[in-house]
């Protein structure tokens, strides 16, 4: 069974960790504020690690999409190899994984890589080996990984967005947003 990688932020959840993170901070720890752009300026991976440090987030209390989470529940039950790989921090990518306790790998934005985009397409080839997996996400970032992988699930996309995703790989699967 062809491995399935899954985003976390926009995707498995319906916000962004780093600026749920970030917003906390600021309301409970506003003084680090100023600092925010200096840390952005040695690189977004940089920002999300120090705010990381700092901010603790409940991820038990995360807005989950139910119906993918029902889904990659299913297939953590048949035995699919699943695996978590977000952009979001490595904290919070471990807290999510160990709530869920269906994924088998994690890989996420540690202080020097922003796992975003192409860096996460190099990240999944390197673990899995190139065009043998799967991946969900939602947005324009993600069609690097799916350029690189055997099928896309997307959720909630824009016609435009599963037009793209379609010229580069094969859609297997949409999930429409449940709020």
């Amino acid at each position: 069974m062809t491995p399935l990688a899954v985003d976390l932020d926009g995707t498995l959840v319906q916000t962004d960790l780093l600026r749920e993170s970030a917003l906390r901070m600021m309301r409970r720890q506003p003084y680090w504020a100023p600092f925010m752009l200096i840390w952005l300026l040695r690189g977004r991976a940089n920002l999300k690690h120090q705010i990381a440090q700092r901010v603790d987030l409940d991820v038990s209390r995360l807005p989950y999409r139910k119906v993918l989470l029902e889904f990659l529940n299913a297939q953590h039950a048949g035995g699919r190899t699943l695996m978590l790989a977000t952009a979001s921090h490595r904290k919070y990518a471990h807290q999510v994984a160990d709530h869920l306790g269906i994924f088998h790998h994690v890989l996420a934005t540690d202080r020097y890589i922003n796992l975003k985009a192409s860096a996460k397409a190099r990240a999944l080839r390197e673990l899995i080996g190139d065009g043998n997996f799967d991946y969900v996400g939602d947005s324009r970032a993600d069609l690097a990984v799916w350029a690189e992988c055997a099928g896309a699930l997307l959720v909630d996309p824009s016609p435009r967005l599963l037009r793209q995703a379609r010229r580069v790989t094969e859609v297997k699967r949409i999930f429409a947003s449940d709020c």
